[in-house]
């Protein structure tokens, strides 16, 4: 991916974990859960939805052209897709007062689903091609 394109999901996936962070501190209190639940959720239906057009239109254009950059931002946009399940899944929890305490337990697991940026990984997974029948 050259740089440029870097640079973009960078600061795209730095925005992802600010925003995420601060609505799991909403998403501790009782009631404000339910707000902020609501809006993570909604967020998260976007986030899978652009995910998943994102990674079908550049995983058809590295089919078509075998571009490797193509290859890996449709890689990018389906991590971007199962990170919007998730959060869609998190924000039903979290509009729910007291079962959104469980939120917390999971956080201090260590287990969550983090953005490439976040992880010692420095390539994203990619688009492999289908094997020839």
């Amino acid at each position: 991916m050259n740089g440029t394109t870097q640079n973009i999901f960078n600061n795209l996936e730095k925005g992802f974990v600010v925003a995420e962070s601060a609505l799991n501190t909403a998403g501790y209190i009782p009631l404000v859960s339910s707000v902020s639940g609501g809006i993570r959720g909604t967020i998260g239906a976007l986030q899978f939805q652009i995910g998943l057009l994102s990674a079908l239109g550049f995983g058809i254009a590295a089919a078509v052209s075998d571009s490797e950059e193509y290859s890996e931002i449709a890689g990018r946009s389906l991590h971007y897709a199962a990170h919007g399940v998730g959060n869609n899944l998190r924000g039903t929890v979290e509009v729910i007062p007291v079962i959104n305490l469980l939120t917390i337990l999971y956080d201090l697991s260590g287990e969550r689903y983090k953005y490439a940026i976040e992880t010692e990984a420095t390539e994203p997974a990619t688009v492999t091609e289908a094997p020839a029948a």
